[in-house]
């Protein structure tokens, strides 16, 4: 991408094609592919943030690099709203209940500085689940202190909710802590919470989480990122079945889309899944991952931002899918990329 112009210090960037006649093939459909700048320019720290569908159905929601402000992409531009009293919006979920817009989000509460992976945190807050409105103002926040002792010290990475006529309720996939899926009550209660090894195998990772509205009984979808698959629970947490295993390497982030639902794969590429629960389409292969320094690269002693290229994902985590069928996707890598496909 090229360098971000900032409009007067009026918080709006124009947003920048890499090249206006990239495209890439995606199952029977081509794409647009689009680069949004989602900040007023270079941004050190590791970017790691999820992307949601914006207000009416219109534009994409997703958070600055920096983690503490929402980005609306419309029209062409980004405009940065009010600051969030959040460390990183990991996961983002657009809540299912009221008629009024707002966005829930898993703050794990941790933020690496940019050039380190795993050793050295710039900030290391407790973890929450916070919903804000379209202008980043916060409704309501979670935390961790009424569950039981062997769930606290949570790490929220995804979080789904359902509508007021279902019950309102509130489910989190705590992928970064204890390794738990938790259901909340609209008011925060606790109501139940499984580390899924009713089915044979617990939770390595549950690192995102959505209510699957396709069938005529919804059921909640659990990435299960260590263990490379996705695992299907009852609303009331309880195991059902799990798919992926052998197709998936690092899932990382749901989006429903018609019949099929999409995702991320950490490790370099996006997936969609049919009902049927098999490959349906997919974009980019998670060979990438084996680089030294990845997503990143390593230059002398310390991790610079690799050099990216249009039409290749290099990590995708957030992602969402609007009512034109426009596909956004954000990558884990220092400064970020938020990328919008778009269908031709």
């Amino acid at each position: 991408m090229s360098g971000v112009k900032d409009n007067r210090g009026s918080g709006i960037w124009d947003a920048e094609n890499v090249d206006a006649r990239t495209t890439v093939d995606l199952g029977e459909r081509s794409y647009h592919w689009r680069e949004y700048t989602t900040a007023a320019g270079p941004v050190r720290g590791w970017a790691h943030h999820g992307v949601v569908v914006g207000p009416d159905g219109e534009g994409l929601v997703t958070a600055s690099p920096d983690g503490r402000a929402l980005v609306h992409l419309r029209h062409a531009q980004g405009r940065r709203t009010a600051e969030l009293d959040v460390t990183e919006c990991h996961g983002m979920s657009v809540d299912a209940f009221g008629t009024e817009y707002a966005i829930w989000i898993a703050d794990n509460g941790t933020k690496y500085d940019h050039r380190e992976r795993g050793d050295h945190l710039d900030v290391d807050r407790p973890g929450q689940v916070v919903r804000v409105d379209a202008t980043g103002h916060t409704q309501q926040v979670i935390d961790d202190s009424a569950l039981g002792e062997e769930s606290r010290g949570w790490r929220p990475t995804g979080v789904t909710s359902e509508s007021e006529r279902d019950g309102g309720r509130i489910w989190v996939a705590d992928g970064y802590g204890r390794s738990r899926v938790h259901c909340f009550a609209r008011s925060g209660e606790p109501l139940w919470t499984t580390d899924g090894g009713d089915g044979g195998l617990a939770f390595a990772s549950p690192h995102a989480i959505i209510l699957d509205t396709r069938r005529p009984v919804p059921e909640l979808l659990v990435a299960d990122r260590n263990n490379r698959r996705i695992v299907v629970l009852s609303t009331e947490g309880r195991f059902l079945r799990s798919y992926g295993e052998g197709e998936l390497t690092s899932p990382s982030g749901f989006a429903l889309d018609g019949e099929q639902v999409w995702v991320t794969e950490l490790h370099g590429a996006i997936v969609a899944f049919g009902l049927d629960e098999r490959v349906a389409a997919r974009l980019g292969d998670t060979d990438g991952a084996d680089a030294a320094g990845w997503p990143n690269t390593i230059v002398g002693d310390e991790l610079e931002r690799s050099e990216l290229v249009g039409g290749v994902f290099r990590s995708p985590h957030g992602i969402a899918v609007d009512a034109s069928g426009a596909i956004a996707v954000s990558e884990w890598v220092i400064g970020g990329r938020v990328i919008v496909l778009t269908p031709q």
